[in-house]
């Protein structure tokens, strides 16, 4: 008797806005959060503040939680320039779905996020954290993570969101 094994593929996303200027203690930033953090989902119009006091000074920073199932794919560590994070998803995205695998780096940092076919399946990695997947309700539900992302800043803080969510929209009507 054979088993079609599959994973579990949709990806949950949540993008948090840091409400301070830095973090000097990356293990109290993993180990709480809320100290640091603030949802776009939970708490729009405060993170909409804390992005526009970063904005300011310099690329809005913070923090991306992609869970799948039980398993955070986002180093808890891990914290960056949110529009670059969100651009490097889309580019990988569209890398994959036109070759079969994708990779884009962190705008501010050396990270590498990677989507790669393997037979049916792909992987996807971004530093040590690694999960293999079905490509197809996986993108879905990554790219409306990004697109979800973006209708928030499209609503809260305005600027280039459109064009971004066009993108987001013509790679979603894609099939891998």
């Amino acid at each position: 008797m054979t088993t079609d094994w599959k994973p579990d593929s949709a990806v949950t996303c949540e993008t948090f806005v840091l409400k301070t200027d830095g973090v000097g203690d990356l293990d109290d930033f993993s180990a709480n959060y809320s100290k640091y953090l603030i949802s776009t989902i939970d708490e729009p119009k405060e993170a909409a503040q804390a992005w526009r006091k970063q904005a300011q000074k310099h690329p809005v920073e913070g923090r991306v939680s992609l869970r799948l199932g039980e398993q955070e794919l986002a180093p808890a560590t891990l914290w960056c320039d949110l529009e670059g994070f969100w651009l490097a998803i889309i580019e990988t995205a569209d890398a994959h779905l036109k070759g079969g695998a994708g990779e884009a780096e962190l705008s501010d940092q050396p990270v590498v996020v990677s989507l790669r076919s393997k037979g049916t399946l792909a992987e996807f990695r971004i530093l040590d954290s690694a999960a293999v997947v079905e490509p197809e309700p996986f993108l879905q539900s990554l790219l409306a993570g990004a697109d979800n992302f973006y209708a928030w800043v499209e609503e809260h803080i305005g600027g280039i969101a459109p064009e971004v969510r066009k993108n987001i929209a013509e790679l979603s009507q894609q099939r891998h």
